[in-house]
């Protein structure tokens, strides 16, 4: 008994060995909030430049991680689990967590608790990266909550009614969503004998439930992981919440939360369908998911008149693409996922930067209010252009590229096994290209066709100019040269 005790500590202390990025970011969090109690009047600059160096040492870290753990590996007895897929999608977090703390910095003046706010940035990291790694349920809800709780503080940051509002909406949805998770769970234990999802166990005692207990059981489950990711029906929350943020946070709860949510969503899809031996067929609902949420998405988001609630229901229509990815059922879907996410980050946070710009200039996110800015601000004018091109998915950037990887990996999977369900999918999210011309395109035509309305003055500094071309040249780059990427994700092993 003592050998078994000895050997299963010896695992456990090997495991940390394995989330070193996760260990730096909890240290980043304890310093961020201790030296805030200490060192009073502390400046900004410190609490930044601390998070900037946790961020970068985890993704070094991370990094390190994805050529190393090829093979998936157990740990913590089997509450977490190393793999090279979950790794990627680490990276992606800590990419979208540092172009983050760029546009904290540029709203530092309206910053009032730095600390705080950006020891919840790492918090929201952290719990992304955990639910990643989870191979268990409990560990799988803590760090839902984690990242939630997190969430929910980062939206009411604002100090305002609005804030405040939006802040409480998001607790009271996301709080439903993870009690109704949580009572999957207890019927999914109760059927499985298991929390190891994807354990042979759990498959075993899966295979031989009733389809109808197992299609509730499992609707139930999903619950929680679709309000992650906002997809229909779990989306109610996301306009009302995104638009009473700031940019900075709208751009990071359109991206880490879905990063995270997608991830494990992969990983509990393949638990669900039992490597194909489920009485139920997921890819059916999945698919359905999938289409009314572009659909629903993209006809609210004809009607908004605000770049932020704009962008909110963009969100939203992104993960209704993303979740393509995961129906592929192969490898190469799941590249084709992770080379979408990389350009959505890009095309996102170029554009949430350059409302952020116009936001801070004049106090106005409406759609009017970029009247005019194509005579006075070129450059920012065609940098948003081209930023909303890559959301639609057209030439001559990298969102083109993306999303034909997308659907010729879903008509690949259609060859391979012809259903009317995926043809339709394909068929219906290439025709929802046309209501996404009119609703992104509404604020290139206000820019360049529309009088001058706009309240922006100043120049835009030679730092954010750099950063903004830094972007452009990676969405038009990757348009030409998508191989460039494409071939570091081919270190990646996507078996799960």
């Amino acid at each position: 008994m003592l050998e078994a005790l000895a050997a299963k500590t010896e695992i456990n202390i090997a495991s940390f060995s394995l989330i070193i990025p996760e260990l730096i970011l909890m240290a980043g969090i304890c310093i961020l909030l201790i030296s805030s109690l200490i060192v009073k009047n502390k400046s900004q600059q410190f609490y930044f430049l601390l998070s900037l160096v946790v961020l970068l040492a985890a993704m070094l870290f991370v990094i390190d991680n994805i050529s190393y753990n090829q093979q998936s590996l157990k740990l913590f007895n089997g509450m977490l689990q190393a793999d090279s897929f979950s790794n990627l999608f680490k990276l992606f977090i800590v990419i979208a967590a540092l172009l983050s703390l760029l546009m904290f910095w540029i709203e530092r003046k309206n910053i009032s608790k730095t600390a705080e706010q950006l020891s919840l940035l790492l918090s929201m990291s952290l719990g992304g990266m955990l639910l990643l790694s989870s191979a268990n349920f409990i560990m799988l809800i803590i760090s839902i909550e984690l990242l939630s709780i997190s969430s929910y503080l980062m939206v009411g940051f604002g100090f305002s009614k609005k804030s405040a509002v939006g802040s409480l909406k998001y607790l009271l949805f996301g709080a439903a969503a993870t009690a109704v998770m949580i009572y999957g769970v207890s019927w999914i234990y109760g059927m499985s004998g298991t929390l190891e999802f994807g354990s042979e166990i759990f498959i075993q005692n899966m295979m031989i439930q009733s389809p109808y207990l197992y299609f509730v059981v499992g609707c139930i489950f999903l619950a929680g992981l679709l309000f992650k990711i906002a997809a229909v029906p779990m989306h109610l929350w996301a306009p009302d919440v995104y638009a009473s943020s700031s940019s900075a946070v709208l751009a990071l709860l359109a991206s880490l939360p879905k990063i995270a949510g997608l991830g494990i969503l992969t990983k509990i899809y393949y638990a669900l369908h039992l490597f194909g031996n489920s009485p139920v067929n997921w890819q059916i609902i999945f698919i359905l998911i999938a289409t009314i949420t572009i659909g629903a998405a993209n006809l609210a988001a004809l009607r908004q008149r605000d770049a932020k609630r704009l962008m909110a229901w963009s969100s939203v229509a992104q993960s209704g693409f993303m979740l393509i990815g995961i129906l592929s059922n192969s490898s190469e879907g799941l590249e084709a996922m992770s080379f979408y996410i990389g350009i959505y980050l890009l095309a996102n946070f170029l554009v949430m930067g350059l409302i952020q710009y116009q936001e801070n200039q004049s106090g106005d996110t409406q759609i009017l209010a970029f009247s005019g800015l194509g005579r006075n601000q070129f450059f920012i004018a065609i940098a948003l252009t081209l930023g909303l091109i890559a959301l639609m998915g057209l030439p001559p950037t990298a969102g083109f590229t993306a999303k034909l990887l997308i659907f010729t990996q879903l008509y690949t999977s259609w060859q391979l096994v012809p259903g009317s369900a995926k043809l339709f999918l394909l068929i219906f999210g290439l025709l929802n290209t046309v209501p996404a011309l009119y609703y992104y395109l509404r604020i290139p035509y206000m820019m360049f066709f529309k009088e001058k309305s706009t309240q922006i003055t100043s120049p835009l500094p030679i730092w954010l100019k750099i950063y903004f071309l830094l972007m452009l040249f990676l969405l038009l780059g990757l348009f030409l040269q998508p191989e460039f990427l494409m071939a570091w994700f081919n270190r990646v092993n996507f078996a799960l």
